[in-house]
């Protein structure tokens, strides 16, 4: 039996309902004392940029090829 990996849009997801959970909702920007992030939305409504944004926080080999 194989293993399942996630997709990126089912770690999304996961991800998204972890934030809900705590308190987290959609904003335009990221505004931690208010809990608003602009990634808190279904993947479908995500555009390219913020889906590569959100591949870069959860794969950290994608991190590596890009300089500090």
């Amino acid at each position: 039996m194989s293993e399942h990996t996630p997709t990126l849009e089912e770690r999304h997801a996961q991800w998204r309902e972890a934030q809900e959970a705590d308190g987290w909702r959609y904003g335009p920007a990221v505004y931690p004392e208010a809990k608003k992030h602009p990634l808190i939305r279904p993947w479908a409504e995500l555009n390219d940029d913020e889906r590569e944004a959100f591949r870069q926080t959860v794969e950290p080999s994608a991190n590596s090829e890009v300089s500090p």
